[in-house]
């Protein structure tokens, strides 16, 4: 599988940046290209580099067993992580999805000078993303730089089309919620998931569209919180897990998984308090 370097163009109102994707395997049905778009009014803060769909696109070429070739720039820090992640999946499914050679054209870090200063979070209304959200407001986090200032809402193409609607409504009732905290909701296409369809089990490939985001807007982000699904006595493998996330890190970009110290009771008690959750958790 080889990913090309990726181009940024505006149509409808977004940004969207997308690579062409080649494969070893002609008898295999994909697109010829992977995107991700987010609103025009963040056309300085997304990123040519092929960061995003390096993680967006290994699981895709480990599940096939290709061989990956990267033509653009990809992190130094993400490209060591990138080793980790794969013997972790290898570890959890060694017949699904083993190890895979990866050739990097151009290995660099981030340009110095252009860091973001957005702390982030993954947001699709659940109870998890709520009590990651609540416990990084500055009522609750004492520590300044610590705190959430952006959310990143994902819409996936293809999913049925009652799916789509459902999104709009949620999207709506979200963008009220987070200017009502005086913080900004980013929405963000991508039809990544087309490629993980029937190839990488759904929970394991649930991570790669937000890490995928995230990275493409690393101008903008310097800290990204995964919110955890289940507590450290209960770990299971997964797309996101506290044993993965710190590893999709850059130089200028890190991920932290959060909430596996609490269960999932302690975080209802919590929410169930906060007035924001009653008005708009969505299960």
């Amino acid at each position: 599988m080889i990913v090309h370097q990726p181009e940024i163009r505006q149509e409808n109102g977004r940004i969207c940046v997308s690579s062409r994707i080649e494969l070893s395997q002609s008898a295999i049905n994909l697109p010829d290209t992977v995107w991700f778009c987010f609103p025009e009014r963040f056309a300085d803060k997304v990123s040519d580099r092929l960061d995003g769909f390096t993680v967006g696109m290994v699981l895709i070429a480990t599940a096939l067993k290709e061989k990956l070739e990267l033509r653009g720039p990809v992190s130094s820090r993400l490209a060591f992580g990138i080793e980790e992640f794969q013997r972790t999946i290898n570890l959890w499914y060694p017949k699904q999805y083993p190890l895979i050679d990866i050739r990097y054209e151009q290995l660099c870090a981030m340009a110095p000078g252009v860091e973001g200063d957005a702390v982030a979070l993954a947001f699709s209304g659940g109870v998890d993303d709520f009590y990651t959200l609540w416990a990084h407001l500055p009522e609750n986090q004492s520590i300044c730089s610590a705190r959430v200032t952006h959310g990143l809402f994902i819409q996936e193409q293809g999913f049925a089309p009652e799916s789509k609607d459902k999104f709009v409504m949620l999207e709506q009732r979200y963008l009220t919620l987070f200017e009502q905290m005086g913080l900004e909701l980013i929405t963000v296409g991508t039809n990544l998931r087309e490629f993980g369809l029937g190839r990488v089990d759904k929970m394991l490939f649930h991570g790669a569209p937000i890490f995928g985001a995230a990275l493409t807007l690393a101008p903008l982000v310097r800290r990204f919180y995964i919110s955890s699904t289940s507590d450290y006595m209960h770990i299971k493998p997964g797309g996101t897990s506290p044993v993965l996330d710190y590893w999709l890190s850059t130089e200028t970009l890190e991920f932290m998984h959060f909430g596996s110290s609490s269960t999932a009771l302690e975080k209802l008690a919590v929410l169930s308090k906060w007035p924001e959750a009653q008005n708009y958790l969505y299960v």
